[in-house]
């Protein structure tokens, strides 16, 4: 059974995600400056919009269980998600090998998905909890002997550099947390549906949203980066040091890494890729084979 105004939260999450990633194509390519990327509000919003997917997808989840969950229907929906997720590191591993994304939105999805699962009978308050200690927990925990798996995990004190990151701590409490809000909801029946339609736009967005969050970003990106060639004559000499440091670190800081690290690495690519002759080409986005390889090189090498 689909609930219209679900989907509908979703699709307003979808067009919320879409914006995000509009603006920071926006700043890579120099149109807004690269600041932007490091404001509070511009940060908040990419986490706000992370735990609204999340929470939703909890909540959905409790309204699947009822009556009873459908294991075929679960583990096809999971078996979509884990492709989707593949693909979004095989496609991110081609385009940004050095911040690709290994551990983002979709994989914290499936692998809360799972999760849940031991969670699906338990009473409202236990899986609050349940949510909200893991929440709590990838907040405030950074041990060392966590750091090999930390790509996954997210209670290590190393942290990957990659354009997107939702470990399992803490971001998977936000699907607990929505899944107990779904089930405190549900069980004491206290949600009835709008008479009202919700926007038939946003339903539909929501209903394929996996499809959207997969396409969005290398239409979006794609169109700027058009753009950037016709209507920005700065862009064709290349994105500035300051502007290419700033979105850098922007990135960084977004993986809960402290911000003189993230100064310190983002400069250093800066400088390195500018020594070995490749800046021009990084910073237009033209780089060759040859050039991404030394890229990479530098970039593991500022990181350490």
């Amino acid at each position: 059974m689909r609930w219209p105004w679900l989907d509908a939260w979703r699709g307003f999450a979808v067009a919320a995600m879409a914006i995000y990633h509009f603006t920071w194509d926006l700043a890579f390519f120099s149109f807004i400056p690269g600041s932007a990327l490091r404001s509070g509000l511009f940060i908040f919003s990419g986490h706000a919009i992370a735990c609204a997917f999340l929470a939703i997808a909890g909540f959905a989840l409790a309204i699947a269980s009822r009556p009873v969950l459908e294991m075929p229907q679960f583990w096809k929906r999971l078996a979509k998600l884990v492709a989707a997720a593949v693909l979004v590191t095989v496609a991110t591993w081609f385009a940004f090998p050095g911040t690709f994304v290994s551990f983002g939105i979709l994989h914290c999805i499936a692998a809360a998905s799972l999760i849940s699962l031991a969670l699906i009978r338990a009473p409202a308050a236990l899986t609050l909890v349940a949510g909200a200690t893991v929440f709590l927990a990838g907040s405030m925990i950074a041990l060392p002997v966590f750091d090999p798996v930390n790509g996954w995990i997210g209670l290590g004190e190393r942290i990957p550099l990659t354009n997107d990151w939702r470990p399992i701590f803490p971001w998977s409490g936000a699907m607990l947390i929505g899944l107990a809000v779904g089930q405190f909801v549900l069980d004491r029946k206290l949600f009835a549906q709008p008479k009202s339609q919700p926007p038939r736009l946003a339903v539909v967005a929501g209903h394929h949203s996996l499809l959207i969050y997969l396409v969005h970003q290398p239409l979006l990106f794609g169109l700027v980066w058009l753009a950037a060639q016709v209507w920005q004559p700065a862009t064709q000499a290349g994105i500035s040091q300051e502007s290419f440091t700033q979105a850098c670190v922007a990135r960084c800081e977004q993986t809960k890494s402290e911000s003189a690290f993230c100064s310190r690495a983002c400069t250093c690519i800066a400088e390195e890729t500018k020594s070995a002759g490749i800046w021009t080409d990084i910073a237009r986005g033209s780089v060759t084979a040859s050039g991404q390889a030394r890229y990479d090189e530098i970039i593991a090498l500022c990181r350490r």
